[in-house]
């Protein structure tokens, strides 16, 4: 069974900071050092765009900034440098094929393979939030959000888009965050339109009443709608490309995985539930470019694959998580 670490915290933003950075000090430096490669940019250079992020995630969100700057506090940084974490999707120089999710809204499930680089499998862990609704969230040292649900019976998972990228705009992972922040559903899609353009992802939110809604943000563009039934999403611009839009260059993982997808929601129907959920993610093929479950391989001299898999049940609070692509291993069950 895959054990994860886990976090509790709790108390004001700033305490909830402090406890994340310091707990997490190693593991934190060890992903901004990577991601310092990632940025492709000198140090003044990255300064400069994280303390414009800062002043727009101060606007957007200020109890936010205040964590964020708990954090760099406590793992002992310079607080852009964890301004710098939090916007890493938009400061990366380099798309990296990430992810596959799903969801069927009428059964309140969600899942999602994360596909990222191998090198941040033992960084990956859970942080459970004690104040407000309540949420758990799976994510890297150092920054606030990525996939989860609370207890106000919300879920969100996130695939990068392959599209223009405009970096003006609120981080994604800060309206991650915001997301699982909200007291009810109808605030977590008010907060995501809130956060405005200036990013390139697809955040997809689900709640415990069977509602679904679909958020793609290409750079300057976002398009939202309401998702009915199940869905799945990987790493190109379904809707905005019917705007107009053209999505950036395309890994060939990118459509495969989509097709791949597509033919597993037909084949499931309305038969959603967890174990379903856990076979969709599981799914392999021979064909690397359209297997769900993605083994890891060679992408630029790096190790990439699928770091992990997730479902969420938001009508009964559960996260089940499974690290690496390896489908003899059991899921972990965590509850909210």
């Amino acid at each position: 069974m895959t054990v994860i670490r886990q976090e509790h915290v709790s108390g004001s933003y700033r305490e909830i900071g402090l406890a994340h950075g310091e707990s997490l000090r190693e593991e934190i430096r060890s992903a901004l050092e990577f991601y310092k490669q990632l940025f492709a940019k000198n140090e003044e250079q990255n300064r400069q765009q994280a303390e414009s992020f800062a002043h727009i995630i101060r606007r957007y969100a200020s109890h936010l900034a205040t964590e964020i700057e708990g954090i760099a506090d406590g793992a002992g940084l310079e607080p852009f440098w964890v301004y710098a974490l939090n916007a890493r999707s938009e400061m990366m120089s380099l798309d990296i094929p990430e992810c596959t999710v799903m969801c069927s809204p009428e059964k309140g499930l969600m899942g999602q393979n994360w596909d990222f680089l191998e090198f941040f499998e033992p960084l990956i862990f859970l942080l459970n939030v004690e104040h407000g609704s309540g949420h758990r969230i799976l994510t890297e040292p150092g920054i606030v959000a990525k996939i989860g649900l609370s207890s106000a019976g919300v879920g969100v998972c996130l695939n990068l888009l392959m599209a223009p990228r405009s970096t003006d705009g609120v981080p994604i992972h800060v309206v991650l965050r915001e997301v699982l922040e909200a007291e009810s559903y109808d605030q977590a899609l008010a907060r995501t339109r809130a956060s405005g353009i200036g990013k390139s992802g697809n955040v997809m939110v689900c709640s415990a009443d069977g509602r679904g809604n679909n958020f793609e943000f290409g750079g300057d563009q976002v398009d939202e709608r309401d998702l009915g039934t199940s869905f799945v999403h990987t790493n190109h611009c379904l809707f905005l490309e019917e705007k107009g839009m053209t999505s950036g260059p395309l890994h060939e993982s990118t459509m495969g995985r989509l097709e791949r997808g597509q033919a597993l929601l037909e084949s499931y129907s309305t038969a959603w539930d967890v174990p379903a959920v856990k076979a969709f993610l599981d799914d392999s093929t021979d064909d690397k470019n359209s297997a769900i479950l993605q083994p890891y391989h060679d992408f630029l001299g790096m190790s990439h694959g699928t770091v992990c898999s997730v479902v969420l049940d938001l009508l009964a609070g559960e996260m089940h998580f499974r690290l690496k692509p390896d489908v003899t291993a059991p899921f972990t069950t965590y509850r909210v």
